[in-house]
C-alpha cells in the first residue's frame, strides 16, 4: 500500500524498488528529495488507479499537478539535468520520456476548433475554463519553441492554426499602428494632455509604453518598434535639449559679465528645478553616465565644472 504522510521514516522501501534501504532513509532527510519522492508516489498511485499516465493539465483528486510534474521530469531529463536514482525510480514505471503524439494532437485540436468558434484568439482571463486551460497548455508551447524543445512540425501546425496570436499582442500592434498614423499625419507625437478624446488616448498608450520599455518589461521586438519612431526617447530628448539652452543662456551670459557668484547666486539666477537638473547632468558626467552627445555640449560651455570654478575662468581682469 503507498503511504505518504510527514514522518521521515514513513517511505516505504518497496515502493522505490530501484534505491537500497540505506540510500532511501538519507534521501528522505533531504526537503527536496523527500518531496520528489513523495510526488513520485502520487504519480505512481494514479498510474495504478486510472491505468495510464496522467495529461498534461490533469491533477490528481487532492489538487495535485501530476501532469505538470510529469512534464517537468521529461523536459529535466532532455537537459541533462535529472538525477540518475530519478531516471532509474521512473524507469521502473515503464515511464513515456517523450510526450504522447495523440495527447499533443487531441489538445491542438481542441484549442484550434475553439478559436474558430469564438473567431478570435483564446485568451487566459476568459469565463470558460476550457478555454483557461488551452490557452495555458499553448503558453507552454510557446516556453517550448523558446527553449528548442518542440519539434519544427508542430511548431508549423502551431503557426499556421493562428494559436500562436496572442490578444494583447494584437491589441498592442493595433494601438501601435494608430499612433504610427498619427505621427506621419501630424508630424509630432500625441499628447496625453490633448482635449481630443482620441489623441488623449493615443497619448496615454505612448507614456505607459514608454515606461515599460524603460523598465525592460517589454519585449525586445517591441522595443525595436517603439525605437524605430522615437518614442521611447524623443520627448526625453527635446527636455533635456530645452533645459540645457535655458541653463546655457543663464549661465555663460552671468558668468561672463560677472554676475554670478557662488552656489546661491547660480540656485537663485536657474531657480531650484533647474538649478537641480545642471547638477544632475554634472554628476553624470563624471560617473560617465552620460552619452557623448551630450558630454561634448557640457564641456563646450565649460557647464562639467563647480560653480567657484566657473567664477575663475570668467573672472574679469582688473
Amino acid at each position: 500500500m503507498l503511504s505518504i504522510n510527514n514522518d521521515s521514516h514513513a517511505l516505504n522501501p518497496e515502493d522505490f524498488p530501484t534505491l537500497s534501504e540505506r540510500k532511501l532513509k538519507q534521501l528522505s532527510r533531504r526537503h527536496l528529495h523527500r518531496q520528489w519522492l513523495e510526488s513520485y508516489l502520487r504519480f505512481r498511485l494514479f498510474i495504478k488507479q486510472f491505468g495510464r499516465f496522467p495529461y498534461q493539465i490533469e491533477q490528481n483528486p487532492k489538487g495535485f499537478r501530476i501532469g505538470a510534474w510529469m512534464n517537468t521530469q521529461r523536459v529535466k531529463q532532455k537537459i541533462g539535468k535529472l538525477p540518475l536514482w530519478r531516471y532509474e525510480l521512473l524507469n521502473a514505471l515503464d515511464f513515456n520520456w517523450g510526450a504522447p503524439r495523440e495527447e499533443w494532437d487531441s489538445f491542438f485540436e481542441r484549442a484550434k476548433l475553439l478559436q474558430e468558434r469564438k473567431g478570435a484568439p483564446l485568451s487566459k482571463k476568459a469565463k470558460s475554463k476550457e478555454e483557461q486551460s488551452l490557452k495555458c497548455w499553448v503558453y507552454r508551447q510557446v516556453k517550448l519553441i523558446k527553449r528548442n524543445l518542440l519539434d519544427e512540425n508542430k511548431i508549423k501546425l502551431l503557426k499556421e492554426s493562428g494559436l500562436l496570436v496572442d490578444v494583447l499582442d494584437q491589441h498592442w500592434n493595433v494601438e501601435f499602428g494608430k499612433v504610427a498614423e498619427f505621427i506621419k499625419k501630424y508630424n509630432r507625437l500625441p499628447s496625453a494632455h490633448s482635449r481630443d478624446p482620441e489623441e488623449n488616448s493615443l497619448g496615454t498608450w505612448r507614456l505607459f509604453q514608454t515606461q515599460r520599455y524603460k523598465k525592460g518589461l517589454i519585449s525586445k521586438t517591441k522595443g525595436r518598434q517603439l525605437d524605430s519612431l522615437g518614442l521611447a526617447n524623443r520627448i526625453m530628448d527635446n527636455l533635456w535639449n530645452d533645459n540645457f539652452e535655458k541653463a546655457r543662456n543663464i549661465i555663460v551670459p552671468r558668468l561672463k559679465a560677472g554676475q554670478l557668484y557662488g552656489r546661491k547666486g547660480l540656485l537663485q539666477s536657474l531657480g531650484k528645478e533647474l538649478y537641480t537638473w545642471w547638477d544632475n547632468n554634472r554628476r553624470k558626467y563624471f560617473c560617465g553616465k552620460l552619452n557623448k552627445d551630450r558630454m561634448k555640449l557640457l564641456e563646450k560651455y565649460k557647464m562639467t565644472l563647480r560653480v567657484c570654478e566657473l567664477n575663475k575662468i570668467y573672472k574679469k581682469p582688473r
